[in-house]
């Protein structure tokens, strides 16, 4: 009985951990006074394209956490991360299993975006129109 007594309290602890570090991971970062809103254009397959503003990032994949969700096998959970740095835009793959492509190349670490680059994760298409006006 004492041992699994032992083994819930142990087990409850170790979801309840795994709970804390996933919901602030992907928990969205507070907006910056003053800070600068980039527009991306989101075109899923079959479906109409919409437009979004960020002003701190965006992460990108399969998962509900996500900011921008694909319904898609070949997208993963966590598949890339928009970044807002002060004046520019940056866009990073998180290691996923088909990789980001920006303008038909793949990219390795953190890529500046400038408009009218083209962002593909998976069959899926995100325009980076630019700063917001």
């Amino acid at each position: 009985m004492r041992w699994e007594s032992l083994a819930l309290v142990a087990g409850t602890i170790a979801l309840a951990m795994w709970a804390l570090a996933d919901a602030t991971r992907t928990a969205p970062a507070l907006p910056k006074e003053g800070a600068r809103h980039f527009m991306f254009e989101i075109s899923r397959p079959g479906e109409k394209s919409e437009v979004q503003s960020f002003d701190s990032g965006a992460l990108l994949g399969r998962s509900p956490q996500c900011h921008i969700v694909f319904h898609d096998v070949t997208v993963s959970k966590e598949h890339a991360r928009l970044i807002v740095d002060g004046a520019r835009a940056l866009v990073e793959d998180l290691q996923s299993t088909n990789g980001t492509l920006v303008n038909d190349r793949a990219i390795e670490g953190p890529t500046v975006l400038k408009p009218g680059d083209r962002i593909a994760v998976g069959p899926n298409i995100i325009w980076f129109l630019g700063e917001a006006q």
